[in-house]
């Protein structure tokens, strides 16, 4: 009998971990790609995205108003850019915004303060403004929507190189569904950045 209960304990075991919900694994998935693998610097890098639910049932799925590819999927999609080194790209001033991490708001150094400088000549530079109307709705189990995200918009390519891009999404952000923490992360998408 001895023998038997450690076969017995692994196989309640690995059962008992099969009923557990599985929170890490994400209802739906998401699949960034381009037109191109090289841009000219100072050129619109765009890349689709592809939302899909490959779960068993319905899941929500948030868009601005209009039919057809999502034109702005940033507004939904978290985006992140890479260097060849592994360094995080410098974002522009709208992704910054959008993302709630604006810094214009400081005081600019004062020269003769410690670490100031002399004060930025010229107007600010006005703030980006970000607005409107969204809408969700359910995708079937097996069913995708797409968007196109301008990734130039976001973070800072006018450098010549190779970059890594990558995305990822929350399902919700309902702080009362235990499914607004649950997050995809696309694949890595390489590109070339040339003169």
């Amino acid at each position: 009998m001895s023998k038997c209960f450690p076969c017995l304990l692994v196989a309640v075991l690995a059962e008992f971990a099969l009923a557990l919900p599985q929170a890490s694994q994400a209802p739906f998935s998401i699949t960034i790609s381009a037109a191109e693998g090289a841009f000219r610097a100072g050129s619109e890098v765009r890349i689709r995205l592809v939302f899909k639910n490959i779960s068993d049932e319905e899941v929500p799925y948030g868009r601005e108003l209009g039919t057809g590819v999502e034109p702005h999927g940033e507004l939904f999609t978290d985006v992140e850019v890479r260097d060849a080194k592994g360094e995080l790209v410098p974002e522009t001033k709208y992704n910054r915004v959008l993302r709630g991490r604006d810094d214009s708001d400081a005081r600019p150094a004062v020269l003769g303060e410690p670490g100031g400088s002399s004060a930025p000549s010229g107007p600010p530079e006005p703030r980006p403004v970000i607005t409107g109307s969204f809408t969700g709705v359910m995708l079937k189990p097996g069913e995708s929507r797409e968007e196109d995200i301008v990734v130039t918009k976001l973070y800072d390519l006018s450098q010549p190189g190779q970059y890594a891009i990558s995305a990822s999404r929350r399902l919700l952000d309902v702080a009362t569904d235990a499914r607004s923490k649950i997050v995809a992360r696309s694949n890595k998408l390489r590109i070339t950045i040339t003169k």
